[in-house]
């Protein structure tokens, strides 16, 4: 027989005093109990939930995400749970919405430990296939191995030749999707089915129904940026090397390359320090853009000035 684990005064006491007012989660990670054995022991001494009691959410307090912000990244969610008092869940959920992740450092030895557990591990030896094992229908059709009812039942459930699934689209029919071949990847633009497995960015589609087909080297962008915005109005061809000039990142001053500018003045980047200046001084990539756009702006300027004089002092001659 196993260990019969004692409940103490102090456990009791805390359970007639938490336990009416708190999750059974709450009150478990406090005295060091499972939630099954909180449960258990609050029937068996006669405390029953407060009627006006509101549970499942908890109140999280200015010290407590300080910690959360400060341990996260290294320390293991059960033992932050266990030493702010609230369930692991509330831990994960409070930390998504923080923006919190584990530390690819920590991570990495979790993974290790993990691994090392498992590889002095007996469980699930006797189930496996031995090394070498030949499956017995290896080589076989099924009508080898399954029986005239095993084949009708998998009939009735096979897909037949030519088969297209119920969510296949028309020929025509238009999707906005990323314009990445890796899913999640790129901005979102719309695409047109031209065919089974044929489709065509609805820029470009636009453009050569208007122009005809496009040259090799050039491409159709949007005029206000907007991927969303196909009207034939609303594009033009521009060459490849015009393309890469538009959307380098000094012209578009995304918040990775501002935190750049101000966290190095070197081409090599200092990630750590401009991943702290995105997450604790949005207002500084704010002010710093704003600066750099009246900077360009300002040279801009300067440029069509000199550009106008010298026109003025070639009709004076």
């Amino acid at each position: 027989m196993g260990r019969i684990k004692t409940w103490t005064t102090r456990q009791e006491a805390l359970i007639r005093k938490l336990y009416p007012f708190n999750a059974p989660e709450v009150v478990a990670a406090k005295i060091g109990k499972t939630k099954d054995a909180v449960k258990a022991r609050a029937q068996l001494l006669g405390v029953k939930k407060d009627p006006k009691a509101k549970f499942g959410r908890h109140l999280w307090t200015k010290d407590e995400i300080k910690y959360l912000r400060s341990k996260y990244r290294n320390t293991k969610s059960e033992d932050i749970a266990t030493y702010l008092g609230v369930p692991v869940l509330a831990i994960y959920h409070k930390a998504h919405k923080l923006g919190l992740k584990k530390s690819a450092k920590f991570l990495l030895a979790q993974n290790k430990a993990i691994g090392a557990r498992l590889a002095n591990s007996e469980a699930g030896i006797a189930s496996r296939f031995p090394k070498g094992h030949t499956p017995e229908n290896k080589g076989k059709k099924w009508t080898e191995y399954l029986s005239p009812e095993m084949q009708a039942r998998s009939r009735a459930t096979t897909f037949k030749k030519g088969n297209l699934p119920q969510n296949t689209l028309y020929d025509g029919a238009i999707r906005f999707r990323h314009d990445h071949p890796d899913r999640g990847k790129g901005r979102k633009v719309y695409f047109i089915r031209l065919a089974k497995g044929k489709w065509l960015e609805m820029n470009r589609y636009t453009w050569e129904q208007a122009n005809g087909p496009i040259p090799k080297g050039m491409l159709i962008a949007y005029k206000d940026g907007n991927s969303e915005n196909y009207a034939l109005s609303n594009l033009e061809m521009i060459t490849m090397k015009e393309n890469r000039f538009r959307n380098a990142p000094a012209q578009r001053l995304p918040d990775s390359y501002v935190a750049h500018i101000i966290t190095t003045k070197s081409r090599k980047p200092d990630r750590a320090a401009a991943k702290e200046v995105l997450e604790k001084h949005p207002e500084l990539i704010k002010t710093k853009r704003t600066q750099l756009l009246l900077n360009k702006k300002l040279k801009q300027n300067v440029k069509e000035k000199g550009r106008k004089s010298n026109r003025d002092q070639r009709a004076a001659r």
